[in-house]
């Protein structure tokens, strides 16, 4: 289970510096790029899994939530992910997501986040991030833990972070 976020760049790294800006600027959050297992911070390690895909492994967390370190995958985007982005836009409510899979369309790249499941308040905050830096919508996690092709929900910076803010428990304080 995982929530997708799609990049307008062509690189399947992170900008590890302006990640870490907008999320201590946009969300009061406190992220770093760890060795896999380690929680450390420091040099970050790369585990490729494929040729063309860059693992990273990201910790974050704010007053509010505790610290986690999440498993990310950069890769180039498939057409999948746009399969994906165009039927969860024609499955939203009108006015919703009004062009974001289009938007989703022209990105070259994709970053999944592993989540616990949908509701993930950590993996959703971080693909919050994300998507502040890559320009991109984010494609919420499958509702049930069945196959990644159920349907999904997609949207923009700002609805994730009003799902932040009605949860009832606040994301930062």
């Amino acid at each position: 289970m995982s929530f997708l976020v799609f990049a307008q760049g062509n690189a399947v790294d992170l900008d590890r510096v302006a990640v870490a800006n907008n999320a201590a600027r946009f969300f009061g959050a406190t992220v770093a790029f760890v060795a896999p297992e380690s929680g450390d911070a420091g040099e970050p390690e790369s585990e490729p899994e494929a040729i063309g895909e860059r693992v990273h492994h990201v910790s974050i967390g704010t007053a509010a939530l505790p610290t986690r370190v999440l498993r990310v995958v950069g890769r180039m985007a498939s057409t999948d992910d746009t399969f994906a982005a165009d039927r969860a836009e024609a499955s939203a409510p009108p006015g919703t997501a009004a062009g974001l899979a289009a938007l989703a369309s022209r990105c070259q790249v994709v970053f999944t986040i592993d989540a616990t499941s949908a509701d993930d308040r950590t993996a959703l905050l971080l693909a919050a991030v994300l998507a502040t830096v890559t320009l991109g919508p984010i494609l919420g996690a499958p509702r049930s833990s069945g196959s990644e092709s159920e349907e999904r929900e997609i949207f923009g910076v700002r609805t994730a972070r009003t799902k932040l803010e009605t949860t009832g428990v606040p994301y930062r304080s």
